[in-house]
């Protein structure tokens, strides 16, 4: 919708996709505050396992949903810097810090 131009009324496939995919977001990180509220659970370990299960999720849901295989990766270094910051920055540091911020036991002088 930020980029639609001037019009706001243009909801397209792309903004549909973003809006369920903060939907999911939100569910997710409600969900695991409340099964790790009364855990002492290492925020890193948590961050690696929820990794784990988002790789291979994706992985396999890409395996059957393109039944010719999953197509051939680019090669260029620009395309794999791209990706590497995109996962170490926007996935891996953000699952982390809510992890950590919502690790029990983490006082923020918040009444």
């Amino acid at each position: 919708m930020l980029t639609s131009g001037v019009s706001f009324y243009s909801f397209d496939r792309g903004d549909s996709l973003i809006l369920v995919a903060a939907i999911l977001r939100a569910f997710m990180v409600t969900l695991t505050n409340k099964l790790t509220r009364d855990k002492n659970i290492p925020p890193l370990l948590l961050t690696s396992i929820q990794t784990g299960v988002v790789g291979l999720g994706c992985l396999s849901l890409g395996l059957i949903i393109l039944p010719e295989g999953l197509p051939a990766l680019p090669a260029a270094a620009q395309f794999w810097y791209a990706t590497i910051f995109v996962i170490v920055f926007c996935t891996l540091f953000a699952f982390f810090a809510q992890n950590y911020v919502s690790h029990p036991g983490r006082s923020y002088g918040i009444l």
